[in-house]
Protein backbone atom coordinates (compact mmCIF):
# COMPACT_ATOMS: atom_id res chain seq x y z
CA UNK A 1 0.00 0.00 0.00
CA UNK A 2 2.90 2.50 0.90
CA UNK A 3 4.52 1.35 -2.51
CA UNK A 4 1.72 2.44 -4.32
CA UNK A 5 0.94 5.38 -2.24
CA UNK A 6 4.11 6.48 -3.04
CA UNK A 7 3.82 5.86 -7.11
CA UNK A 8 0.87 7.56 -7.21
CA UNK A 9 2.01 10.52 -5.52
CA UNK A 10 5.28 10.56 -7.50
CA UNK A 11 2.77 10.28 -10.38
CA UNK A 12 1.20 13.13 -9.72
CA UNK A 13 4.33 15.51 -9.17
CA UNK A 14 5.46 14.48 -12.82
CA UNK A 15 2.31 15.34 -14.47
CA UNK A 16 2.35 18.79 -12.47
CA UNK A 17 5.69 19.35 -13.55
CA UNK A 18 5.38 18.70 -16.93
CA UNK A 19 2.01 20.61 -17.85
CA UNK A 20 3.74 23.61 -19.04
CA UNK A 21 5.16 21.15 -22.13
CA UNK A 22 2.07 20.36 -23.17
CA UNK A 23 0.56 21.55 -26.23
CA UNK A 24 -2.48 24.13 -25.74
CA UNK A 25 -2.86 26.70 -23.19
CA UNK A 26 -1.10 25.91 -19.63
CA UNK A 27 -4.66 27.44 -18.36
CA UNK A 28 -6.81 24.92 -19.70
CA UNK A 29 -4.40 22.20 -19.08
CA UNK A 30 -4.69 22.87 -15.68
CA UNK A 31 -8.07 23.10 -15.61
CA UNK A 32 -8.94 19.39 -17.38
CA UNK A 33 -6.07 18.56 -15.23
CA UNK A 34 -8.10 19.42 -12.18
CA UNK A 35 -11.66 18.95 -13.47
CA UNK A 36 -10.14 14.37 -14.19
CA UNK A 37 -8.78 14.54 -10.62
CA UNK A 38 -12.31 15.60 -9.11
CA UNK A 39 -14.07 12.77 -11.21
CA UNK A 40 -11.11 10.38 -10.73
CA UNK A 41 -12.08 10.94 -6.85
CA UNK A 42 -15.76 10.97 -7.33
CA UNK A 43 -15.66 7.27 -9.04
CA UNK A 44 -12.68 5.86 -7.27
CA UNK A 45 -14.95 6.67 -4.27
CA UNK A 46 -18.02 4.58 -5.75
CA UNK A 47 -15.64 1.84 -7.03
CA UNK A 48 -14.19 1.47 -3.83
CA UNK A 49 -17.43 1.92 -2.24
CA UNK A 50 -19.10 -0.96 -4.09
CA UNK A 51 -16.11 -3.72 -4.63
CA UNK A 52 -13.57 -3.51 -2.09
CA UNK A 53 -10.33 -2.67 -2.13
CA UNK A 54 -8.64 -5.46 -3.83
CA UNK A 55 -10.47 -4.98 -7.16
CA UNK A 56 -10.50 -1.96 -6.93
CA UNK A 57 -6.90 -1.43 -7.18
CA UNK A 58 -7.04 -3.85 -9.65
CA UNK A 59 -9.39 -1.69 -11.57
CA UNK A 60 -7.75 1.15 -11.09
CA UNK A 61 -4.18 -0.15 -12.52
CA UNK A 62 -5.48 -1.77 -15.27
CA UNK A 63 -6.95 1.60 -16.64
CA UNK A 64 -3.09 2.91 -16.02
CA UNK A 65 -1.40 0.47 -17.87
CA UNK A 66 -4.01 0.35 -20.61
CA UNK A 67 -3.65 4.42 -20.92
CA UNK A 68 0.37 4.13 -20.59
CA UNK A 69 0.63 1.93 -23.58
CA UNK A 70 -1.90 3.89 -25.20
CA UNK A 71 -0.32 6.66 -24.66
CA UNK A 72 2.72 5.43 -26.36
CA UNK A 73 1.38 4.16 -29.49
CA UNK A 74 0.58 7.72 -29.81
Amino acid sequence: MTVMWTQASFNQFLLSAQMKYLEGNIFINFYIFGAAGILAVIIGGAVYSNYGLKFSFLISFSMSIIGSIGMLLI
